[in-house]
């Protein structure tokens, strides 16, 4: 709001929610401002220049040193129109009322209780312009407030004519003893006497002559008289005159007598010496300027002018250099200061010049003569005769608050806050005495309950003890004996002994040490005693710690009020005046404030360091004093070298506090002394142990232990507030807020609050205060934070409120609780979502306000039993939290933020009707209404009548519930979610079963491309149950009953996978549109080999301000343009065995030896599958590519011919594989399951292997009896193949001879055939062989099929049906996998041995020879086995320790050991030592190993794998197109990307989920982060899917026309395929053939490549089809504009005849996207953005127009090219604008420039330049919509569309 005040000619300023917590001082100074609105900001007071604001005294802050500019509403005198409406006011200032021209008045949604007595005045306002909330109204009252705004004019009216001017003032006089204070006030007295004796030269002789009459005077303690100050006989102001007295002893008591609303008169004595004079006069106007927040009228008088030195011409000006010496630099100082002068109060001179200033100075102060209401002065009168009263029985005149407050009542006032405005206005006058210290003592301030009526009473109760009068106390020590001598009857009669004794004790006074004996700090001798005893000078056995507050002015009343304080925590043995030493818990500690350095110091020495304890408790608590009593003395503090200290060094280096609290936030562990020349380290925690909490370091957390959600939950003083997971539970984690480094004094207030709060939380654990369970500070990433218990039911205050608002119907549209209103606001506007409330209401009851009750006293019992007790300063209900299914909790913070309760579900508009407002009918209709939705999506009539009976029973129920009176249990009432509980809680409980099955019922439809996106529904469902965190999507749904005859059982987390990454993605995309960090779940885990160094390095790849918006799109973009460089091709690929059929590439015949190949290196396989002499791999890239023999389809290729370099397979591109695995035998034939559950096949399919209901050789083509579901595992026999899903489902199908089916049936199967009989023992893995097969549930193992040779392992060879449990295996092993080979099988435990068996005749069981082998164990030495694969009849096995044994058949050489003979035993591979393998897999005779991680592991011995990968880029290598990139380290942004991989893995998969059409869809926010890669395979699986296979091309009759003819083939091809369906431009093949007349030729695809191309070149040729255009850029001269030589959508009008041009063009460009063959048009971005339906932004327009937008800009700009308002009609380029049309509103003038529209113009200049994207970009997206996926270029940057349709 800075700006403003350079706006003085501003008349609107609407500034409506800006977030502001302060008005802004300088609205004030725009003097011609006639319309304000600041409604709905923080804002909870307005300056004021006025101490008597309302009509019943409601206070308001006083003239403040910001307010002595005499700046308010007052100077608004032309204001019309005034909105507050929806901020915090209690009250109004009192110029509000001075508005008379104001119309409007809106003040509604303010708590206000009183209104201005001046609003009288506003004579224009009427009922419909005057908005307010009567019902918070007080005065004038409600009742009068709702009749209207006549009504309250009256009764306002009335209060001002009752009320009178008020000119009184304090006066008071304070200086040094003996410099003349009384005696001037007593002149001045005299001076008010002669009052009538006009001249002031007679009132200077009158003076004298009775000057020498009167002796000295001297006062002790205050002296409180009334001084009349007259002008011509009338009464100016009427001062009450406080005389201070001088002495030093009394300086403790005069600072409770400072007050606002004064006129300071400050004396000392012209002839003192200056140097002492000038030190008194700066301690008088620092204390004035500590105790006073107001600025107040100051004057520096100075006596004794008549002095002989002062005595003529030379006098006066030595007299004027000592007044100037004296007080040199005051002025600038201290504010106030309004006259120095000097007087004589012997002669009077200057007097008269002192008397006529204060008359001026009064006259100044806008308080003076302001009409004080006649309820003031009838409560003044009452407590007058109050205090009389009691004087007179001899009783103490001092009245507790309630007491005055029944008073008050009589006289009109009529709240407490009116009563405290009252109470402190009297207290400024003198009248009273009232000190309000709750602000630093919170509700327990010992004073805020106590008003005293007679000032003078107290004054003298307190100078009768702390007196130089009388000697009764020794040593400040009074016996309570000696008492009846200085307080004497009647004033002090006996029996009020111990009650004035508790009110110096209330004002910390004194202290009792015994029960018979006072100390009195101030009365301590001066003089330090001889401690040398106790402190020696130097003490080699302990280890010395101290501090130093260095002061600007001695606080000599800083020691009175820390003595007490240090005798409640230990027992101080010696002490005196400014100091004390005394031994605790084994430290020895001296406190001494030093007037001759102005320096406080804490010394402490202990053995071994323990003093921390210590330390801490006195360095809080001189903090304390001096922020609560001492303000505004330039306290710094400072520390001294603690080396320096334990080696006795005279003067110790000292460090500023700052500067340690900068090492302390940069996580240095010591700091460098240099007081020698040698620097020395000394550590940070011997010197502040407070600020490296060292006590506390039991409570210290690591940072990466904390994962927070990135949306803040509410902000703090000095912290903001967030939820966060640790260890599995929900926290709050409070995280300091980031400050600026120059700012030292708030670098130092956050660390000091923050160390406060966790030194208080850490000390105290209590089931109801909010516990810590830990911290973080010192981190290398700068995390500063607290981690505590979270509370996840709101604060009392919201929690009541709302409840009663809700209750008596208050939340009305106008009256919402605001904090409905900013989240709103924050939104954007109304429809952008449903807001609901995260506090949870409960009903309010009797029951539940006693337990509230309870909760608190209890926390509250426990704090105040600690030692020493813990006050909690602030308990309101904004501080009281709650917890759902917990009691409450009292936080043991100091200050809290505020939680907000509101969370906003955008899409979910169906629940708005659930919001507070909406009656408990309408939200049972509505979750009728969802329920019946769910159901009738699905077409399920039934089911729709299920849940809309089932919606009812839940509305009986919850009516029921409402009848249940007072007596609910505990539970009951603190599980409720809101108003509407019992509503809620079905549709939450049954939230989940919805999910589910509308996603199954959705499914098919997205898998056949029936549909791109979710139905809104699921969308709105999914959104809710992501917002409201359901721990129910997060371990899966059980259907109830389960299904078929298998009973119910837990499902895995696979159920709701999708819903993860929905949500996952939904939060990363809110991440990134609050440029804050991505979520914690996308974090990757961390090498531990990576040096520690490194790990600082790699943690910026989760930096929002490192990782910014172009940064990531820089870096994706180098991923896109540069894909090798991207993949991580650290790992190594070797390849064994034969090649004579190319399974390797073209190469050698065989590799007896681990060989790399090119090829695969280049591919970098994640996954590899090889099979029958071929062999299939997924490259890192994410394409499937395949090699090797090709006949019977087994390659996947579009051919069956041997292939012999790596081939994509083609029906495979724009799909996320997760699983490859190919046969082992037979004819060859492979699956591959990819994103969604959908599983592959392909290659040959005798027997019906493949799944696809046919026995003939196959393209890849998705098996259908698998659509819906998710797929665990797949596997590939020689003759069957088999899966299992997710849910424990077990299919087999293919072969049925010799029982290779076991047992499901007798006959081949094509289709997958469900195996019931295996489902019951949950199968973990599964294998087959030739016709054999084997499964694990991870303790036994089952057998079945043909046996030949013992293959089964059985103990015999006959064939086997059904599965058969598997003998000789132990029971106590845990399987985690098993593979078959031909006619041999085995098991990998968990701990890493091999179980093997089968036919063993070529020692494929890894012993020597023999027919058959029963299960027996590998041997294999010490190794400890981490996966094993088996072939035809070999096997191979991965070590721990990353070896490769191998064994049996080598006849091709595929065991690796360089020759061809059989290997009986397991054997090191020794070729392959040293390369770190971690991957082996084999085919029916070759083998292949990699050092990259497989995609599963399956043995629990391998760490599970990490995602902190590393590029393959050279060093420093950073292509120079991407400079953003320059200067971060190549490994963060390794791990950027992987991140950014991760997270558009998850967004790919989530996408159906979001409404891709809306303008606020969350996916638009991370598009420059999802990588291009995975949104191209999402549009190609999309277009896949929705292509149409049917149907021939269709024939079309062209004519060829020359060059230069108007007759173009475009138009011809339009108008013949304009009326096709869209659905033929899907089509897999051409969608025409063109035949052009007078040639005979068939279309074989040469003339219809030549009519695409023909129709590009009419396209971009100007003038002749009314589509396209070139940029202006173009025709622009100079050679550095973008896009020239680009194409852009013609501006001219699109006539209802040719609008079937632009739609063929949108469906040639939709052909090209989805044909994937590019197209020769060149089209500038900003067309691609026009056609996606993307916002047209000013840089978009610029990037093919430069002139066009210069023009606008200067336009803009004239002023900076020195254009005014008189010189702009001059300007040559008016002639050729024009003036400019609205292209929305039709019916508006277009609108000519002027120089005071021109912002205007300017702004309709470029909203016609848009305007074709919506006329020419709809017609074009109309076309091509029925041919792509519409949704899904929204997703793509316009680059990335360009690409995909012209390459």
């Amino acid at each position: 709001m800075d700006v403003i005040s350079s706006l003085p000619k501003l008349t609107v300023l609407e500034a409506r929610g800006c977030g502001m917590r302060k008005f802004p001082r300088a609205i004030f100074r725009m003097r011609l401002l006639q319309t304000l609105d600041v409604g709905e900001n923080n804002i909870s007071s307005i300056p004021s220049q006025s101490l008597i604001p309302s009509s019943s005294s409601a206070f308001s802050p006083s003239l403040s040193a910001e307010s002595a500019d005499g700046l308010s509403f007052a100077c608004l005198s032309d204001l019309r129109v005034l909105r507050l409406d929806h901020l915090e006011l209690m009250s109004l200032p009192y110029e509000v009322g001075q508005l008379t021209k104001l119309t409007e008045l809106h003040i509604h949604g303010n708590p206000i209780v009183e209104l201005p007595i001046s609003m009288y005045q506003l004579k224009k306002l009427t009922d419909a312009t005057w908005k307010c909330d009567a019902a918070y109204l007080k005065s004038p009252p409600k009742e009068v407030a709702e009749v209207g705004i006549d009504a309250i004019r009256a009764l306002l009216e009335r209060h001002e004519i009752n009320a009178s001017p008020c000119y009184r003032m304090k006066l008071v006089v304070v200086g040094p003893e003996n410099v003349g204070k009384t005696t001037l006030l007593r002149q001045l007295r005299m001076l008010s006497d002669t009052s009538s004796v006009h001249n002031s030269r007679q009132r200077e002789k009158r003076l004298n002559s009775v000057a020498g009459e009167l002796p000295n005077l001297s006062t002790d303690g205050i002296d409180i008289k009334p001084l009349t100050v007259y002008q011509n006989k009338n009464v100016v102001v009427q001062f009450s005159a406080w005389d201070f007295a001088g002495q030093e002893v009394y300086y403790a008591t005069h600072q409770f007598f400072v007050s606002n609303r004064s006129l300071y008169i400050i004396c000392w004595d012209a002839r003192a010496d200056m140097g002492v004079s000038r030190r008194r006069l700066e301690f008088w106007l620092q204390s004035i300027s500590m105790r006073v927040k107001d600025v107040v009228p100051i004057f520096l008088v100075a006596t004794h002018r008549d002095a002989p030195e002062f005595t003529g011409e030379k006098g006066s000006e030595w007299l004027e250099r000592r007044l100037s010496t004296v007080t040199e630099g005051f002025s600038d100082r201290f504010r106030g200061i309004s006259l120095i002068t000097a007087v004589s109060c012997t002669s009077g001179v200057g007097l008269s010049l002192l008397i006529e200033e204060m008359i001026g100075a009064a006259k100044r102060q806008p308080h003076i003569g302001e009409k004080m209401p006649a309820m003031y002065e009838l409560l003044e009168k009452e407590l007058n005769q109050v205090r009389l009263e009691k004087k007179a029985r001899q009783e103490i005149p001092v009245l507790t608050l309630a007491e005055v407050y029944v008073l008050a009542r009589r006289c009109h006032v009529v709240n407490t806050r009116a009563l405290l405005a009252v109470v402190a206005f009297l207290h400024d006058l003198g009248s009273l005495l009232y000190y309000d210290d709750r602000q630093a003592y919170g509700n327990y301030a010992p004073m805020a309950d106590v008003v005293v009526l007679d000032p003078q009473w107290l004054v003298d109760m307190l100078s009768s003890v702390i007196s130089t009068t009388h000697n009764y106390c020794k040593k400040g020590i009074l016996r309570h004996s000696d008492l009846h001598h200085i307080w004497k009857a009647p004033m002090f009669p006996p029996e009020l002994h111990d009650v004035c004794l508790n009110f110096l004790r209330t004002f910390q006074i004194s202290l009792p040490i015994s029960p018979t004996e006072e100390l009195f700090p101030c009365m301590l001798p001066a003089a330090r005693p001889n401690i040398s005893l106790l402190w020696p000078q130097h003490d080699a056995t302990r280890d010395e710690v101290a501090r130093y507050w260095n002061f600007n002015i001695v606080p000599y009343h800083l020691f009175f009020y820390l003595l007490p304080r240090l005798m409640n925590i230990a027992t101080v043995d010696v002490y005196w005046r400014n100091g004390a030493v005394f031994e605790h818990e084994q430290a020895l500690t001296k406190v001494e404030l030093s007037p001759l350095l102005k320096r406080l110091t804490v010394c402490i020495r202990s053995e071994a360091g323990q003093h921390s304890n210590l330390f801490i408790t006195i360095s809080d608590m001189i903090s304390q004093l001096l922020s609560n009593w001492c303000t505004g003395i330039g306290a710094k503090v400072c520390i001294p070298c603690s080396h320096c200290l334990n080696n006795h060094a005279y003067e110790p280096y000292v460090f500023t506090y700052e500067d340690l609290v900068d090492a302390v936030l940069q996580d240095e562990s010591t700091v460098q002394c240099w007081r020698r020349a040698k620097c020395v380290n000394v550590a940070l925690s011997s010197m502040v142990p407070d600020l490296m909490l060292r006590v506390q370091q039991k409570h210290r957390l690591p940072a990466h232990a904390i994962k927070v959600f990135p949306r803040k939950v509410a902000e703090g003083a000095y912290g903001d507030l967030y939820k966060g997971v640790m260890e599995g539970g929900v926290v709050a984690v409070k995280i300091l807020k980031e400050c600026d480094m120059k700012q030292q004094q708030e670098r130092v207030a956050l660390l000091e609050e923050f160390r406060r709060e966790v030194s208080l939380m850490t000390s105290v654990t209590h089931r109801n205060l909010v516990n810590l369970k830990g911290f973080c500070q010192g981190n290398r990433d700068g995390v500063v934070a607290m981690v505590m218990e979270f509370m996840d039911g709101g604060d009392l205050y919201n929690f009541i409120h709302q409840n009663n608002a809700e209750q008596h119907g208050k939340c009305s549209s106008d009256e919402q609780p605001r904090e409905l209103h900013a989240a709103r606001e924050e939104t954007g506007e109304e429809a952008e979502g449903a807001v609901l409330s995260r506090t949870h209401h409960l009903p309010y009851s009797l029951t539940l306000a006693l337990k509230l009750c309870y909760d608190v006293a209890c926390g509250m019992e426990f704090l105040h039993s600690t030692e020493p007790p813990i006050i909690h300063r602030d308990l309101k209900p904004p501080n009281v939290l709650l917890k759902r299914r917990a009691e409450l909790k009292v936080p043991k913070e100091w200050e809290n933020g505020e939680e907000s309760p509101l969370i906003s579900l955008e899409e979910l508009k169906t629940l708005q009707s659930s919001s507070l407002e909406k009656k408990e009918g309408n939200l049972m209709e509505m979750v009728r209404k969802v329920r019946a939705l769910s159901a009738a999506n699905k077409n399920d009539a039934r089911e729709a009548a299920a849940a809309a009976r089932e919606a009812d029973a839940a509305a009986a129920a919850a009516a029921s519930a409402a009848e249940v009176e007072e007596g609910v249990s505990r539970n009951t009432v603190l599980t409720g979610v809101c108003e509407h509980m019992q509503v809620l809680r079905a549709l939450v409980q049954r939230l989940p079963r919805m999910l589910h099955e509308q996603y199954c019922a959705e499914r098919g439809a997205l898998r056949d491309g029936t549909r791109v996106l979710n139905s809104p529904l699921m969308q709105s469902l999914s959104r809710l149950a992501v917002e409201l965190e359901l721990p129910q999507c997060e371990v899966g749904y059980v259907p109830e009953g389960g299904e078929g005859d298998a009973p119910a059982k837990k499902k895995d987390k696979a159920q709701f996978e999708w819903l993860a990454s929905y949500a996952l993605t939904l939060r990363a995309a809110e991440a990134v549109a609050a440029r804050e960090e991505l979520p914690p779940a996308l974090a990757l885990s961390e090498d531990e080999e990576v040096p520690s160094v490194e790990k600082d390095t790699l943690r910026l790849y989760r930096d929002p301000a490192t990782f910014t918006p172009r940064v990531d799109a820089e870096l994706t973009k180098w991923a896109g343009r540069h894909p090798r460089e991207f993949v991580a091709a650290t790992s190594e690929v070797r390849v064994m065995g034969p090649n004579m059929n190319s399974q390797f590439c073209d190469g050698p015949d065989r590799f007896h030896e681990p060989t790399e190949v090119e090829a695969f290196l280049t591919a970098d396989p994640v996954i590899m599958a090889p099979g029958a002499d071929c062999t299939h791999v997924l490259s890192s890239s994410g394409t499937v590519f395949a090699v090797g023999k090709g006949d019977y389809g087994r390659l996947g290729l579009e051919h069956s011919s041997q292939q012999k370099s790596l081939a994509p397979v083609e029906r495979l591109e724009g799909l996320t594989v997760r699983q490859l695995v190919a046969s082992r035998g037979g004819y060859g034939h492979a699956m591959a399951v990819v994103e969604g559950g959908e599983v592959y096949s392909w290659g040959d399919g005798d027997f019906g292997k493949l799944g696809q209901g046919t026995t003939g050789e196959q393209k890849p083509a998705p098996i259908a009896t698998f659509t819906g579901m998710e797929m665990r595992l797949v596997v590939c026999g020689h003759t069957t193949s088999g899966a299992i899903t997710s849910d424990g489902k077990v299919y087999l199908w293919g072969q049925a001879d010799d029982g290779s089916l076991g047992g499901i049936s007798t006959s081949n199967q094509n289709s997958p055939m469900r195996w019931n009989a295996m489902e019951a023992h949950d199968i973990k893995h599964m294998a087959l062989g030739y016709k054999t097969g084997v499964c694990t549930d991870g303790s036994s193992i089952w057998v079945w099929g043909l046996n030949n040779g013992g293959a089964l392992g059985l103990g015999h060879t006959s064939n086997t049906d059904a599965p058969t449990l598997l003998p000789d295996v132990p029971s106590d092993a845990e399987f985690v996998k098993v593979c078959a080979g031909r006619a041999m099988q085995c098991a990998l435990t968990a701990a890493g041995d091999v179980w093997i068996w089968g036919e063993n005749t070529q020692s494929q069981c890894g012993v020597p020879a023999c027919s058959s082998v029963s299960p027996q164990v590998l041997e294999v030495g010490e190794h400890k086995v981490v996966d094993v694969v088996l072939g035809s009849s070999f096997g191979l096995a991965l070590t721990l320790e990353h070896k490769v044994l191998a064994w049996g058949c080598n006849d091709y050489g595929q065991l690796g050991l360089g020759h061809t003979s059989e290997v009986s035993t397991p054997t090191l591979v020794e070729k392959l030592d040293g390369c770190a393998v971690q991957y082996i897999e084999c085919g029916e005779h070759h083998v292949m190993v990699s050092t990259k991680r497989p995609p599963v592991t399956y043995s629990p011995l391998v760490k599970a794998q990490t995602s902190a990968q590393t590029l393959p880029m050279p060093e420093q290598h950073r292509p120079d197109e991407f400079p953003s990139l320059a200067d971060i380290p190549l490994s963060a942004l390794s791990r950027r990307f992987m991140l950014l991989r991760h997270l558009s893995t998850h967004a790919a998969a989530a996408m159906p989920l979001f409404d891709l059409e809306s303008p606020r869809n969350p996916m638009v926010a991370i598009k420059h982060v999802f990588l291009s890669k995975f949104k191209t395979a999402a549009l190609r699986r999309v277009l896949a899917k929705s292509s149409w296979t049917s149907g021939e091309p269709l024939n079309v009759t062209a004519r060829r026309y020359p060059a230069g003819s108007k007759k173009t083939l475009y138009k011809q091809l339009a108008q013949a395929l304009h009326s096709v369906p869209a659905e033929a431009f899907r089509s897999t093949r051409r969608v025409w053939k063109v035949l052009f007349m007078g040639e005979g030729s068939d279309d074989a695809g040469g003339p219809y490549n030549e009519s695409i191309s023909q129709m590009c070149d009419e396209l971009m040729t100007p003038g002749l089809l009314p589509i396209l255009q070139p940029s202006p850029n173009t025709s622009s001269k100079r050679p550095d504009v973008p896009n020239k030589g680009l194409f852009v959508l013609a501006n001219a009008a699109v006539e209802d005849e040719h609008s079937y041009l632009f739609r063929f063009f949108g469906r040639l460009l939709g052909l090209a996207i989805r044909s994937n063959h590019s197209i020769a048009l060149e089209i500038a971005p900003i067309v691609w953005k026009q056609l996606a339906g993307m916002p047209i932004t000013f840089k978009d327009i610029r990037s093919v127009d430069e002139d066009f937008a210069q023009t606008v800009n200067y336009i803009r700009d004239l002023e900076k090219h020195g254009v005014t308002a008189e010189t702009f009609s001059e300007c040559d380029f008016l002639e050729d604008l024009q003036p400019v049309s609205d292209p929305d509103d039709a019916s508006a003038e277009p609108l000519a420039l002027t120089f005071e529209n021109r912002t205007e113009w300017r702004a309709l200049c470029i909203k016609q330049r848009r305007a074709p994207s919506k006329r020419q970009g709809g017609g074009v997206r109309e076309g091509g919509g029925g041919v792509g996926a519409p949704p899904l270029p929204r997703l793509f940057t316009p680059g990335e569309i360009g690409h995909a349709a012209w390459g």
